[in-house]
């Protein structure tokens, strides 16, 4: 009796189930979306005409430095390019930011760092002080007069404990100019007197990493721009004529790496033994 309650109640079972199959409607298939003749998205790295692009639509410059802080971007940032910029009206401190990080994914922790948007804060300055001629830097040393094409340096902020220390780095751990005159006479090109944005510096050679430093300031809740003053150059500044000053050192150099740095390039060159 038992055994004939369990069949029965199987048979139900087993009939419902292919009832309720017969009714479920069958499976079809996900439309497949007809092509797009929309055109393909547009790169996301963030190029000059970007840039230029923003501005001219009327974005603000807080909100130009942030998309560019959150981007990734491969920027031309020679000479002609920025004359460019500045002929287009983009702000300095755009312009700046850009400088500050021509090329790469977006910006590290570092830039939020207080002290590294003080940095490019004060290094506006020193753009302002760019000339449009191309090479503004001639080391006149030994009998000879030598154009010196500038090095394009990164920023650098270190964390000591509660200081902060800024660096801009450079390629190379010691300059291919090499001069025996100990006190040369650098002539520059700027639009005003150079004084307090172009400045006589020594440089520190990173061997290991095949590169040199310039300390451009450190702080603790204050910030100071152009480069730390035990690392400057004493110089005489004479003008020239209409756009050409000359800096000589006041002091014979030492042995070592120098250049005249400007807030982010640097034009350097060498006293040998």
């Amino acid at each position: 009796m038992r055994l004939l309650i369990v069949l029965s109640f199987t048979s139900i079972l087993f009939v419902s189930l292919a009832a309720f199959c017969q009714n479920t409607p069958p499976t079809t298939q996900p439309a497949v979306p007809p092509e797009s003749n929309a055109a393909p998205a547009a790169s996301s790295v963030l190029k000059n005409s970007d840039i230029i692009s923003m501005a001219e639509a009327g974005l603000s410059n807080p909100i130009i430095i942030a998309k560019i802080k959150a981007s990734e971007v491969d920027f031309d940032t020679s000479t002609q390019a920025l004359v460019e910029l500045s002929k287009k009206g983009i702000a300095q401190e755009i312009v700046t930011e850009m400088i500050a990080r021509p090329k790469g994914a977006p910006a590290s922790s570092d830039a939020a760092n207080p002290y590294m948007s003080a940095y490019s804060s004060a290094m506006a300055q020193a753009n302002n002080m760019m000339s449009s001629i191309q090479h503004p830097v001639t080391l006149v040393a030994d009998g000879k007069s030598v154009v010196i094409d500038p090095l394009t340096g990164r920023a650098q902020a270190v964390n000591a404990f509660f200081k902060v220390m800024v660096y801009m780095v450079y390629e190379g751990s010691a300059s291919s100019l090499r001069i025996k005159q100990t006190r040369p006479e650098i002539r520059v090109k700027s639009n005003g007197n150079p004084g307090g944005h172009f400045y006589l510096v020594k440089t520190e050679s990173l061997k290991k990493d095949k590169s040199r430093s310039v300390k451009v300031g450190s702080g603790y809740f204050k910030y100071e721009s152009g480069p730390d003053k035990d690392w400057c150059i004493e110089v005489a500044i004479n003008k020239l004529n209409e756009n050409e000053w000359s800096l000589v050192p006041v002091a014979d150099l030492k042995p070592g790496e120098y250049g005249v740095f400007n807030g982010y390039q640097l034009f350097d060159f060498a006293v040998a033994p």
